[in-house]
């Protein structure tokens, strides 16, 4: 057992995306919304039925206005493993957004924050208003991927290679994040 005081993140970080994960769990349960899951996963052929569109199509992403290469192809994954069901859309956007607080905590410890206050930082972000709609809604992917490509690519500032991972997986989600970098 850690003394009082000691900077433990055995338990910290586990604890604070649980409670995240608790508070997001009732968004597995949702609908797709008549809003945008309509034109990005519900009628996009790309999503539903990939074999008809062409690969062009589907790195380009015309239908929907902007390229959305990465999340049209998780969209179309999601699909077919959840059977066109929205619950391994929410399901994967939950995952999605632990995974984007844990890399936020990675970054914040860099920074020699304490694991208590990277930890409570962690809850800040993961339970802000601002980040319920990517969480909630099925077409939420886009924004979660861009997040996690940008906190990726910031990790890896000091690899080049590795760090423009993390901006192509963060461009091919959501062109604006050009703009962040």
């Amino acid at each position: 057992m850690a003394k009082a005081g000691t900077d433990d993140a055995r338990w910290i970080l586990p604890a604070a995306l649980g409670l995240v994960a608790l508070i997001f769990a009732g968004s597995l349960d949702n609908e797709f919304v008549n809003w945008d899951d309509g034109i990005y996963i519900l009628t996009n052929p790309a999503v539903t039925d990939p074999s008809s569109v062409t690969a062009i199509d589907r790195l380009t992403t015309p239908a929907l206005g902007y390229p959305l290469p990465l999340p049209v192809l998780i969209y179309g994954w999601l699909w077919a493993v959840g059977d066109g069901s929205p619950t391994s859309f929410h399901a994967f956007n939950l995952a999605a957004h632990l995974i984007n607080a844990g890399l936020l905590f990675v970054l914040l410890r860099r920074q020699k924050m304490s694991s208590r206050a990277a930890a409570v930082a962690v809850v800040a972000f993961g339970i802000h208003p601002v980040v319920v709609e990517p969480v909630a809604w099925a077409t939420g992917t886009k924004d979660l991927l861009m997040a996690m490509g940008l906190l990726f690519a910031m990790l890896a500032l000091r690899r080049p290679p590795l760090s423009l991972v993390g901006v192509a997986v963060a461009y091919a989600s959501k062109p604006v994040s050009a703009l962040v970098g």
